[in-house]
């Protein structure tokens, strides 16, 4: 396995053989597992429709801020009909239950903005990585051009340190 740094926390990693893919995906999907053991409730309770905070550390103490919108499975739905899945093939039904699963393992699907991305772009990301935050947080990111504010960075470090605290 060879890993490329692109910047941002974004790497590219090559492999030479497809059981090294497979090795990576399930050493990858056992540290996801491991990590739902130890989530905070706040971040337990992410759900479908709600806003995240994902901060990407990268370099010598340097973070990426990026934040997203959790797609409902209505918002999904459409989405997908949209862009030609199928509903009489069973297209639309086989990924509405690969997005349920992924739900289920601790992955939520949206869109994600930052300042690298600012138009965003959609994806998953773990809940060992999202923290939520409110709409009003999220639009004052939008209207900020996705920089992350001191106040928001101080409020949600506090709520993660209150929540360290309980769990001690």
């Amino acid at each position: 396995m060879e890993e490329q740094d692109l910047g941002y926390g974004n790497k590219i990693i090559g492999f030479r053989s497809s059981d090294e893919v497979l090795t990576y995906l399930e050493e990858q999907e056992a540290l996801a597992q491991e990590a739902m053991k130890h989530l905070a409730q706040p971040q337990l309770d992410i759900g479908y429709g709600a806003y995240v905070l994902r901060v990407l550390a990268y370099g010598d103490n340097e973070s990426l801020a990026i934040f997203g919108y959790i797609y409902t499975e209505d918002e999904v739905r459409e989405l997908e009909i949209n862009a030609g899945a199928g509903l009489n093939n069973g297209e639309l039904e086989s990924i509405m239950s690969n997005l349920r699963d992924s739900y289920a393992r601790g992955y939520r699907y949206g869109t994600y903005h930052s300042m690298v991305v600012p138009q965003g772009e959609p994806g998953d990301a773990h809940l060992m990585s999202l923290w939520p935050i409110t709409e009003l947080d999220f639009e004052e990111a939008r209207s900020n051009d996705w920089e992350l504010s001191e106040h928001l960075r101080e409020r949600v470090l506090g709520e993660i340190d209150e929540h360290k605290e309980e769990n001690r």
